[in-house]
């Protein structure tokens, strides 16, 4: 039986794979990880191929999915999905927050038209507008003390500011996933 906390690995992969962050042909190295979480004879079979076999990789990729009941995630399905697996990276301290949130930006964000569809602020249409711009202010703010060395006594206290409201930010994020999910049909 599959572990409902262990199907985000399988799930966060083929979102990468779906936005095309990550190979098919890297299968079956990553495979390896699968083997203990989940039971299908697809899924033994992607070990043993080679990575210049796609078509056998992705054949048997799509037949493990379906013994495992498994969708494949449309791309704003997966945006979402990697937005709120990130945020939620954030909020665990896991990886540094600037680092991640660039992540974001460069792999999720511009790769998407949500910036095109915005209502008012950039990437508002998806609730994302006050952490892209804390995102920018945290470089202004680098950027500024960079110009005023004079002042760099303050530089530390103004980062605080900013990371502790992208934390405060991405805890409300959070708490409006679910209705930003509905209203998105994802």
């Amino acid at each position: 039986k599959n572990k409902k906390e262990n199907s985000m690995d399988l799930k966060l992969y083929l979102c990468l794979i779906v936005l095309e962050k990550e190979s098919l042909t890297n299968l079956p190295k990553y495979s390896i990880d699968f083997l203990d979480k989940y039971s299908s004879d697809y899924l033994c079979i992607i070990p043993t191929l080679s990575e210049n076999d796609y078509f056998g990789i992705k054949s048997n990729f799509e037949n493990f999915l379906i013994d495992i009941n498994f969708s494949i995630p449309s791309k704003d399905e997966a945006r979402l999905f990697l937005l709120q697996t990130y945020i939620n990276y954030i909020l665990d301290e896991s990886l540094e927050p600037i680092e991640l949130l660039t992540f974001i930006r460069n792999n999720i964000l511009l790769d998407s038209d949500w910036h095109n569809i915005s209502l008012k602020y950039t990437y508002d249409y998806i609730n994302f507008e006050v952490l892209y711009g804390l995102y920018w202010s945290y470089f202004d703010t680098l950027d500024y003390f960079e110009r005023k060395p004079d002042e760099i006594s303050n530089q530390d206290l103004q980062i605080e500011k900013i990371l502790h409201n992208i934390f405060d930010e991405c805890r409300s994020f959070m708490n409006n996933f679910d209705e930003l999910k509905n209203a998105k049909n994802c």
